[in-house]
């Protein structure tokens, strides 16, 4: 009797310890440590002044760890050319609609990828500070896609940033200066050896450098024409000189930050689309660019109309190859007054770090942001 009941132990054992492991499948393959329901798929948006990004991720919220990211896109929307253009200092209908059906496209993404969202939340940066009815057109976005958008302000959108590129960084001990360029603001941030944030932040970005070159550069409407391009070679040194005068910042942070980065020769990496964009335009099969290539690359293609930077760029999206001269001239610019020699470019966002914080991040929570007087 004894025999035929171990005999029966050794066929069910195995049976019920396939079927248990068949039930707990993790959802992504590579999870199997993991206990199921410790796994959530978040999709955060970020949603910027000239796009709107996705990062689609398997988060392990007991372990505060990132299992697999999943998926990663972004679609072009011109919420700072809207705001720009506008008689009353808001978005339109127009640019509203273009946004809301872009998080409806990288939501459906995310269903195609891997089944359903479990949570999709994210920010808004410059234009929806900028704009007076920036918190009304995100509570629409909230109530049609069930998406929860919070904005924040610069102070905040560097620190994440810097917090995004701390995590990934393999070596903490040598905390690197942030820069982050987008459409409607750039901010670069840094921490010294107490921990402290040294933080500079301008309104100066790649939409309202573009908007001065058509303006200043070439006498045209902004509101009329969209491309500053061809800048053309006999207008080189202008460009420059606009980048230059517009670029300022308050004097003691400056000198601050700068001080800093002169005596303790940081690594500066550079994250967001703006710097991504340039570095696989110099050398599409490295990480880094340098100031001197970045001249070189103005000096080759200042002739170039948009089509033509569409094909240097490998961009399907002509928005984004139109602002790539523009955007090459103003971080030149930008390396020249901070003595930035080499950018190390990452492909990563503000908003990444808001994957492990979940639901509950100080970020979403409700603020105050004043928009921008007129």
């Amino acid at each position: 009797m004894r025999s035929m009941f171990r005999s029966l132990l050794i066929l069910i054992v195995p049976l019920f310890t396939a079927i248990a492991q068949h039930i707990n499948l993790p959802l992504v393959e590579g999870c199997t440590q993991s206990p199921p329901n410790c796994l959530t798929r978040r999709a955060i948006f970020d949603i910027g002044s000239g796009s709107t990004k996705l990062l689609y991720a398997l988060v392990n919220h007991c372990e505060k760890k990132i299992e697999n990211v999943i998926h990663q896109n972004f679609i072009p929307v011109p919420y700072q050319e809207s705001l720009d253009a506008s008689d009353n200092g808001t978005l339109d209908e127009k640019v509203t609609e273009t946004g809301l059906q872009a998080i409806r496209t990288l939501l459906a993404d995310c269903h195609k990828k891997q089944g359903p969202v479990d949570e999709a939340y994210g920010v808004a940066t410059a234009a929806f500070r900028q704009a007076k009815n920036g918190h009304s057109v995100l509570k629409k976005f909230e109530e049609k896609t069930g998406v929860k958008v919070a904005i924040i302000d610069q102070e905040g959108e560097a620190l994440l940033g810097h917090i995004s590129v701390e995590r990934e960084q393999a070596d903490p001990l040598t905390p690197p200066v942030v820069w982050d360029i987008g459409g409607g603001s750039q901010q670069i941030i840094a921490k010294d050896a107490t921990g402290r944030f040294i933080s500079l932040s301008g309104a100066v970005a790649t939409e309202t450098f573009k908007k001065m070159l058509i303006e200043e550069l070439h006498n045209h409407d902004s509101t009329l024409i969209s491309t500053a391009n061809p800048i053309g070679k006999e207008n080189i040194s202008d460009a420059f000189e606009i980048a230059h005068n517009i670029l300022a910042f308050p004097a003691r942070h400056t000198t601050t930050l700068y001080r800093y980065m002169e005596q303790a020769k940081h690594q500066v990496v550079g994250i967001g689309a703006v710097h991504d964009a340039i570095v696989k335009v110099i050398r599409n099969d490295s990480t880094t660019y340098t100031k001197v290539e970045l001249m070189e690359a103005v000096q080759k293609y200042a002739d170039y109309t948009d089509e033509q930077l569409m094909g240097v760029a490998h961009d399907t999206h002509r928005k984004f190859a139109g602002n790539l001269l523009s955007n090459i001239i103003l971080v030149y610019a930008m390396m020249e007054a901070f003595h930035i020699d080499q950018v190390t470019v990452k492909s990563i966002n503000a908003s990444d770090a808001l994957l492990l914080d979940g639901l509950e991040s100080d970020y979403l929570k409700p603020r105050t942001i004043q928009p921008k007087a007129n």
